[in-house]
């Protein structure tokens, strides 16, 4: 590893000869220790070579390369550091967007007069086996009728005593939609006296037929020649 900029200099690793100078220099002191204490002898072969003046200057410069070994493993792991924790941030950051991708393809979202929200479908196209014709549903597959003494109303004409037998078909969404097949321009949500917020289409407020125990029959059509399905286009069925 090279250090580059004004100030710096490149400080080399200790040699043998001052690793062996470090050993003989605590090998001296330790005999020195021992021999003021009374615990080695004098003519002991284990203090030869040693002589204050060298232990001195072995002990300076093994200090010396000791405090760059230090600075330079302290720079080392300051830099192996800075490496792990800029790979943690850039592989959580990569697990959020990721994060952040899947949860935008699981919502259907499309941007209205009030910004950016969901829109539900109410409405779609179904086929009845009876009728053999492709006529409108709600989005759980029940058949949808009109109340032919409504016109093109926005209020409902329907007797308080029928409302339970044809309820009406409502939606809490601020902007629903229709689905493939159907019209957009054609859906419309009016607000009847109750506050209950009642779907149209094609000018036709919907209803639903308590007498329907399945998904897609038709057992309503006819009834009291005021009761009609619709077809796709928004035309009453008779």
């Amino acid at each position: 590893m090279r250090c580059r900029g004004r100030g710096l200099h490149r400080r080399p690793w200790p040699s043998f000869e001052l690793l062996a100078a470090l050993a003989r220099t605590r090998r001296c002191a330790a005999a020195g220790r021992a021999k003021s204490r009374g615990f080695l002898r004098p003519d002991s072969g284990y203090t030869s070579g040693c002589s204050p003046h060298r232990s001195r200057l072995a002990t300076t410069g093994v200090y010396v390369m000791e405090v760059a070994m230090s600075r330079r493993m302290g720079v080392v792991t300051f830099v192996l550091a800075v490496l792990v924790v800029g790979c943690g941030s850039s592989s959580k950051s990569s697990t959020s967007s990721a994060t952040t991708v899947k949860q935008a393809h699981t919502s259907t979202t499309v941007k209205g007069k009030g910004g950016t929200s969901a829109r539900p479908v109410v409405l779609k196209v179904g086929t009845n086996p009876k009728l053999k014709k492709k006529i409108i549903l709600n989005a759980a597959g029940k058949t949808v009728y009109v109340y032919v003494p409504d016109g093109e109303g926005k209020t409902s004409k329907v007797p308080r005593p029928l409302q339970s037998v044809w309820p009406a078909v409502t939606t809490g969404a601020k902007i629903p939609t229709v689905a493939a097949g159907l019209s957009p321009g054609k859906l419309r949500v009016e607000t009847q006296p109750g506050g209950k917020r009642q779907i149209s289409y094609n000018g036709h407020l919907l209803y639903l037929f308590s007498g329907d125990r399945s998904r897609g029959v038709a057992n309503g059509q006819g009834l009291g020649k005021v009761w009609f399905v619709l077809s796709p286009s928004g035309a009453i069925v008779k």
